[in-house]
């Protein structure tokens, strides 16, 4: 299926753990747009700074949930990214996210890209953030 630009949504993703079985993830929401010099780049939208207790497995999911609720009305295609080794099993979490994200009418797709906490450093920061916190917060911009 074919999508406008304006109606994809790209998820950037860092999520931290520690040994107590804490976990922080930052995400970034933002749509890509083309510069008149014809160099993609993303208009951000939307921040989320989470916190959750247990495994990353178990909360991939739960992340996804929140980043849906935050995502514009116009989106139908959502574009999650993330340098966690877990995105590699992306068959996997793409079957059990669109499960849910087929009732808000969106299409989740699950990308493994090392380079998220170097090109979004700001990721890392909102998820630092979350983890000194303990409680999570998301603000539209």
């Amino acid at each position: 299926m074919d999508y406008q630009p304006n109606e994809i949504t790209f998820a950037h993703i860092s999520i931290l753990n520690n040994e107590a079985g804490q976990i922080a993830a930052g995400v970034e929401l933002s749509k890509r747009r083309i510069a008149e010099d014809g160099r993609p780049y993303y208009d951000l939208y939307h921040v989320l700074s989470l916190y959750y207790t247990g495994s990353i497995r178990q909360k991939i999911p739960v992340i996804a949930a929140d980043i849906l609720r935050c995502v514009d009305p116009e989106t139908k295609r959502l574009v999650m990214r993330s340098n966690v080794p877990h995105f590699r099993q992306w068959r996997y979490y793409e079957r059990l996210i669109n499960v849910f994200a087929a009732s808000r009418g969106v299409a989740v797709k699950i990308n493994y890209d090392i380079r998220v906490p170097r090109k979004f450093p700001d990721t890392v920061k909102l998820a630092d953030d979350a983890g000194r916190r303990g409680v999570s917060l998301d603000c539209a911009l």
